[in-house]
């Protein structure tokens, strides 16, 4: 063996080591920059990196089944012809707007279902009811089972230091479901409400929880 070419061999190793790992990590990085680009890709409703506090808040619009309804927090459901779906909130798991300027949510709550349903009175100025006038409601379809259908039409308020509203309809579904309530409220002028008491009662009908 030619031993200088040898020696010249071991000198020229440590060099040739150097650039291997060079190029190694020059790929590396690469390959970290290209996933890091693909998360940061907004997909429609999917993924947002760069949120808002207020984002974060209210989380976000529901994505769909690919079957015609919408899912939101474990929810499925229909949204009626007209009805704009927003962002759930803290106490909205689903969270709709009518073209008449109304409003309807899905919310789960605690407590038990007389002492809502006279809650949701109470916000019209109407006397509380017992348990046998609560038994005598009328009862609708929501989430393929019996539930409580309350009606309450004039002065409405909504607390929280806001204003009182005159001429204001509430709809609303109250249920137990899997040792919670589940509650479907409905609130728009009352001008309207009785053109989507039909579209309240199917969302009601067609809602599934997951």
């Amino acid at each position: 063996m030619n031993w200088r070419i040898y020696s010249l061999a071991l000198k020229a190793l440590p060099l040739v080591l150097m650039v291997s790992i060079i190029n190694s990590c020059g790929e590396e990085k690469e390959l970290v920059s290209s996933e890091t680009r693909e998360l940061t890709t907004l997909d429609m409703r999917h993924i947002l990196i760069n949120a808002t506090s207020r984002d974060r808040f209210e989380g976000k619009a529901a994505d769909s089944d690919g079957k015609g309804k919408e899912i939101a927090s474990g929810y499925l459901y229909v949204t009626p012809e007209g009805w704009i779906e927003k962002a759930p909130t803290m106490f909205r798991t689903v969270n709709l707007v009518l073209p008449s300027g109304g409003e309807a949510y899905v919310s789960e709550v605690g407590g038990n279902i007389l002492d809502n349903v006279n809650r949701w009175y109470k916000q019209f100025g109407q006397e509380a009811i017992n348990q046998s006038q609560l038994e005598s409601l009328e009862t609708i379809k929501l989430l393929g089972e019996k539930a409580y259908f309350v009606e309450a039409t004039g002065s409405y308020n909504p607390g929280m230091g806001k204003e009182a509203l005159k001429g204001v309809t509430l709809y609303g579904a109250i249920k137990e479901k899997s040792g919670s309530l589940v509650t479907v409220k409905f609130i728009a002028p009352e001008k309207s409400a009785q053109d989507e008491l039909a579209n309240f009662k199917t969302f009601c009908e067609l809602l599934e929880k997951k």
